[in-house]
């Protein structure tokens, strides 16, 4: 993220929080139209915004249209190279290429590799997009490797604490309930708020 200084700063790094609860929300609910109109305003405001731009791939794949997923695969692959989203951006298209009527199985077998390389070399912030991505899309255990992998690099890390912690409440494992209280009150426990995921 850029850098921001001053009470404007604060102001729109605040903003730039909200959002993004939006688009949790909006993608854990289902409500992907929803998840695509809230992207297309921040868009607006904020037009080289991967993540957004991300986020709103995934709801017009998410959407159930005929070619929903095709448009979306078109996106993906756009954002494969940001170093941002590039591992999400990856999963997300292989996803997506499940997805449609007809798969394009070499197209699957090469993203497959792909995401398997690009994990390795991954940004914290790139780990914690697939994470919430593999989240959304109800792969919990795969998120949870991810978000592990975020933990065990940054321990204090709020957004992390906290997307844990809803992997684990929405996990469907009576076990992980406890760890997912733990996981939420770590990140209230913190400074840093506004990093918080919801």
């Amino acid at each position: 993220t850029l850098f921001r200084s001053g009470a404007a700063g604060a102001a729109m790094a605040a903003r730039e929080a909200v959002e993004l609860q939006l688009v949790n929300y909006y993608a854990r609910e289902g409500y992907y139209h929803h998840l695509q109109t809230i992207c297309q305003e921040v868009l607006k405001k904020r037009s080289n915004d991967v993540v957004i731009m991300f986020w709103k791939a995934f709801g017009v794949c998410m959407e159930g249209g005929k070619d929903s997923p095709n448009q979306a695969i078109l996106q993906f692959e756009q954002l494969q190279s940001n170093n941002d989203v590039s591992l999400a951006a990856t999963a997300a298209c292989l996803f997506a290429h499940k997805r449609c009527r007809l798969v394009d199985q070499e197209a699957v077998d090469m993203l497959s590799f792909s995401i398997d390389s690009k994990q390795s070399s991954a940004k914290s912030a790139d780990l914690m997009q697939a994470a919430t991505f593999y989240c959304h899309v109800g792969e919990y255990d795969k998120a949870r490797e991810l978000v592990t992998e975020v933990l065990e690099r940054e321990q204090q890390n709020v957004a992390a604490q906290t997307l844990r912690g809803w992997i684990d409440l929405l996990c469907g494992r009576e076990a992980m309930l406890n760890k997912s209280i733990g996981y939420f009150e770590g990140a209230e426990r913190s400074q840093d708020k506004g990093a918080v995921l919801s």
